[in-house]
């Protein structure tokens, strides 16, 4: 795995071992890459066997390149990271050619990626699709889609997902150009095509004002979107079901229990939401479990700061980025904490996130089921302390 952020004016990129339980990064200067005189990492993917495309901007140019893990059999101080290919200018071409804030990206398949960015320029959304060579395991990026407008007056903070059905969703703040109101959440739905992605026209998710990068979107366990929003003063979100390229929602709720700076994501373990936000001077994480179309608030939050031996790390910047590790079944957050002699580093923690309460006791435990039963049927179970009849051959 690999972390991209930036390090001074310059984007950076760490790489990590995954196991059992957690990252191990590796934290010194060997291993690591950067680029000198750029200002802003914007997002990575990875599109095969330890390969990675990592985006930038380099002055107001968005560009991206491959990166390789390049160790076999690594261990966290054997970790490497190299170039790979050359670097491509993302938007050529174009008339307006320039990111700014935030981009976004998702990996298709096969190598294929959906870039999304933020032109200043136009004050809209721009999408590119780029192709990395040999199904993804390759060094080489082609663009197969230049570049055009998503959203044509006004789209800047974003997330984009892919569906499990396949199709795109972009949730962004919208606001008409030299207005200056913070923008209003809208989304559109995209459809994937060899060489362009057809995207909805934009509808509106909330009608009032959003604040700076405020606005989520993830995909729950049964297939329906959540979205959730910062308006000020509440943490606001909205269940939704795609069908075809269209969503309905729910009537927007408020959230109790989560402070609105905030980050949504989907445990891999429990399939639940989880919250990473800002209270006071520190970030906690909660989760919430659903029924029907109501998020109700578990725990009392997870405080994130932490200790080093010397300073007092007592909280993050805003609230921790939240990462899914699907294959331990955990949740990693990443975020940039500030130490009480006033210096920063980017810090991690592993998490399993969910309830740990059971109706489980010694006086309703009867014994494991002889074989596969479903509701209704007259079961049979092995008892505790009776004989199991099946087994044979024991003395």
């Amino acid at each position: 795995i690999v972390c991209a952020f930036r390090y001074g004016n310059t984007p950076r990129l760490v790489p990590g071992l995954v196991t059992a339980s957690g990252i191990e990064w590796r934290n010194d200067d060997d291993g690591q890459v950067d680029r000198d005189g750029s200002r802003e990492s914007k997002c990575i993917c990875q599109t095969g066997d330890n390969i990675f495309v990592w985006f930038w901007r380099d002055g107001s140019m968005p560009k991206c390149q491959v990166v390789k893990q390049t160790t076999a059999n690594p261990v966290r101080n054997t970790l490497v990271l190299a170039f790979q290919g050359s670097e491509v200018s993302i938007a050529q071409g174009l008339s307006n050619d320039q990111i700014d804030y935030q981009g976004q990206v998702v990996h298709v398949g096969d190598g294929k990626m959906i870039f999304c960015w933020y032109n200043p320029q136009s004050v809209s959304i721009y999408y590119a699709i780029l192709q990395v060579s040999d199904n993804g395991n390759g060094t080489t990026i082609t663009r197969t889609h230049n570049g055009s407008e998503v959203d044509s007056d006004g789209g800047f903070y974003m997330r984009l997902i892919q569906h499990s059905s396949g199709k795109l969703i972009l949730v962004f703040q919208h606001r008409q150009p030299g207005n200056s109101h913070q923008g209003y959440a809208k989304y559109c739905v995209g459809t994937v095509g060899s060489t362009s992605v057809t995207w909805t026209s934009k509808e509106t998710l909330w009608d009032h004002d959003c604040e700076w990068d405020a606005v989520n979107i993830v995909e729950l366990s049964d297939g329906r979107l959540l979205s959730s929003v910062e308006d000020g003063s509440n943490c606001e979100y909205r269940i939704g079901t795609l069908s075809g390229t269209s969503i309905s929602w729910t009537t927007a709720a408020t959230l109790s229990g989560v402070e609105p700076q905030h980050q949504v994501q989907t445990c891999p373990a429990t399939k639940l939401p989880v919250f990473s936000y800002r209270d006071g001077t520190d970030c906690k994480l909660k989760f919430a479990s659903i029924s029907g179309n109501t998020l109700t608030v578990n725990g009392i939050g997870n405080n994130l700061g932490g200790w080093d031996g010397t300073y007092a790390y007592t909280l993050f910047d805003r609230r921790a980025s939240l990462l899914a590790l699907p294959d331990i079944g955990q949740m990693v957050s990443i975020g940039r904490q500030k130490a009480s002699n006033g210096r920063y580093q980017i810090l991690s923690a592993s998490h399993v996130v969910g309830s740990s309460s059971t109706d489980l006791t010694a006086n309703n435990y009867v014994g494991i089921a002889t074989a596969s039963f479903t509701n209704g049927q007259t079961a049979k179970a092995n008892v505790v302390g009776g004989v199991n009849t099946a087994v044979s051959g024991l003395d």
